[in-house]
């Protein structure tokens, strides 16, 4: 593994070396990307006086640029996972109110959905949260959110791919076991 070619938590089980630590570059890299993907939205916000901004994309602008091979990382998790987890909160929020046991559904329910539909993105599943305490319209899965998560994503893209020179996205709808590593599945003999 090259420095700064760093990998979290997305291993297969039994792969049981330390991630390296991200190189000074890999930090400037992500630096430069969370600026721009965030200044980028702060435009599209000014000039189409609609909001393209919500706190989670700063967290989705890290995770794809410092963890872009993750499966969090890639962008449909970036815009499902953003979708998703409004659309949970939008609904909770209309059938549930703002109290902390709606809250709470709101956000396991978006987990819940994100892990099973395979659109698991950690930055969204605040979006809940967010979307009941301002007492959100249906406008918001519009703007902010798909417009706002579109934007980190296909910046990500651009970035990644063409400035960074990174084979990115690792996928681009399912997660594909990398070739030449185990499974973790252990084997049964009958």
């Amino acid at each position: 593994m090259e420095k700064g070619d760093h990998t979290l938590f997305w291993e297969p089980p039994g792969h049981n070396h330390h991630p390296s630590p991200p190189s000074l570059a890999e930090g400037i890299s992500g630096f430069i990307g969370g600026f721009v993907v965030v200044m980028l939205l702060r435009y599209g916000s000014h000039m189409t006086n609609f909001l393209w901004f919500i706190p989670p994309f700063a967290a989705s602008a890290m995770v794809s640029f410092e963890y872009w091979r993750s499966p969090i990382a890639q962008p449909k998790n970036i815009i499902g996972g953003h979708v998703l987890s409004s659309l949970v909160g939008l609904v909770a929020l209309r059938i549930l109110g703002t109290a902390p046991v709606a809250l709470g559904l709101a956000v396991g329910t978006s987990i819940f959905l994100m892990t099973v539909l395979r659109f698991s993105h950690a930055p969204a599943s605040s979006d809940p949260i967010i979307v009941m305490l301002n007492h959100a319209s249906w406008v918001f899965l519009l703007t902010p959110v798909l417009a706002g998560a579109v934007t980190v994503a296909a910046f990500a893209l651009f970035y990644n791919r063409y400035i960074r020179h990174k084979p990115y996205p690792v996928y681009w709808w399912d997660v594909k076991k990398p070739e030449g590593r185990p499974s973790g599945r252990k084997r049964v003999v009958s």
